[in-house]
């Protein structure tokens, strides 16, 4: 067995963010077209006696942290004896909407699946990850995938296509995000799940997206939370992006652009004339 392993944990984006309604369970049902992006950290584990994680950004303690979690979670479950140092290198925007700590969790699952010789297969990693966070499924199983339930149904598809995206990460910081940006919902956020099946359909086919099939149901209510989000949004439009929606429950808003040399123009006009914090990141296509 190996004594140490690395691996890539990509970022993502919600193509589209519907709810179709509160769950008895007091959790949303979703149906969502999520997509791996470029924007990454990189995750190392190393045998140990006991469970301890290393990161370059401080103030994101041990139990704090899902990767964390996900960790203790598997080794109380399977009996390990020995333990893991892990360390993650983070190059996702922390709390931004982008699914850095549930792509490090995942990432985190398949590299001690590997160090500590369990040899479980993905289904198993998968029913470990609905206990751990709603996004982990998702980068456990896939690049491109439409995410039903609480996120825990997973269907994978192939993404023909490379796409551009600019993102911008304003200097917000909110509180509990998730669940007080679903608590401001209600029935008339609602969808059917219509906009979903449709860019599902043309992924499938092999077909583009048009911007107007995007959509997030956090973009009515980010700006309640989030008054200045309205100012980013006109930064970014005057910067070139069209259309601007939020990623993931934000803050971090994005467009998609049609090239590479536009979304760099757009990204560097948001960088040095606005001084914010903004990326030019592609679709990841390859299996992760």
């Amino acid at each position: 067995m190996p004594t140490k392993l690395n691996g890539i944990a990509y970022g993502k984006l919600n193509l589209t963010l519907e709810v179709i309604g509160r769950r008895q369970d007091g959790f949303h049902e979703l149906r969502s077209l999520m997509q791996a992006i470029s924007i990454h950290d990189v995750v190392t584990v190393k045998e140990a006696n006991e469970v301890s994680i290393n990161c370059n950004l401080a103030g994101i303690s041990d139990f704090q942290n899902i990767a964390y979690k996900a960790a203790e979670l598997m080794r109380r479950r399977y009996k390990v004896k020995s333990g893991a140092d892990i360390v993650i290198q983070k190059g996702i925007p922390v709390s931004a909407g982008l699914g850095g700590g549930s792509s490090d969790a995942a990432m985190v699952l398949k590299l001690l699946n590997k160090l500590w010789g369990l040899d479980l297969p993905l289904s198993e990693l998968v029913g470990l990850s609905s206990e751990i966070g709603s996004d982990v499924a998702f980068f456990l199983s896939g690049n491109t995938g439409l995410v039903e339930g609480r996120g825990e149904k997973v269907r994978c598809m192939d993404m023909k296509n490379t796409y551009y995206f600019v993102l911008l990460v304003p200097p917000v910081t909110l509180r509990c995000k998730t669940a007080s940006m679903y608590k401001l919902l209600n029935e008339s956020n609602f969808t059917n799940g219509g906009l979903t099946r449709k860019l599902e359909a043309r992924i499938r086919s092999g077909g583009d997206i048009p911007p107007q099939y995007l959509f997030n149901v956090f973009d009515d209510v980010l700006s309640t939370m989030v008054p200045s989000i309205k100012e980013y949004v006109t930064i970014f439009q005057s910067a070139g992006g069209k259309e601007i929606l939020t990623a993931g429950s934000g803050p971090t808003l994005f467009t998609i652009v049609s090239t590479r040399e536009r979304g760099t123009a757009i990204s560097l006009i948001l960088k040095h004339k606005y001084k914010l914090n903004s990326f030019l990141v592609t679709s990841v296509n390859k299996s992760i």
